[in-house]
């Protein structure tokens, strides 16, 4: 007969190792705190279509970061993807670009 253990875990079955929660802080505070802070500072100095135009470049950095770091390779459907990111990006900031008019260089 096979002896039932109690699960004491308070995670869907997980335990959490005392280990981890270093990662676990590291994670709260770098990578969000820290990253959401910074993209709101950004938009004291940088425009918010700037700011929107960037942000749509993220996926494409963890992809990349991913196949570096990771060794990940991307699928077919995730090039398309990050084709098409890059190319809205491209195709916006050209069209800003051609809106805003010429830089005048004697102004600066």
């Amino acid at each position: 007969m096979k002896q039932r253990t109690e699960n004491t875990s308070p995670v869907g079955g997980f335990t959490a190792i005392g280990a981890q929660w270093p990662l676990f802080l590291l994670l709260g505070t770098v990578f969000t705190a820290l990253n959401q802070t910074l993209y709101a500072a950004s938009l004291r100095s940088l425009s918010a279509k700037t700011v929107s135009i960037i942000s749509t470049l993220l996926p494409l950095y963890a992809a990349v970061t991913a196949i570096v770091f990771l060794g990940e390779i991307p699928t077919v459907e995730t090039i398309i993807g990050g084709i098409v990111v890059i190319a809205a990006v491209m195709i916006e900031t050209v069209r800003a670009a051609n809106a805003a008019g010429p830089i005048d260089e004697k102004a600066g």
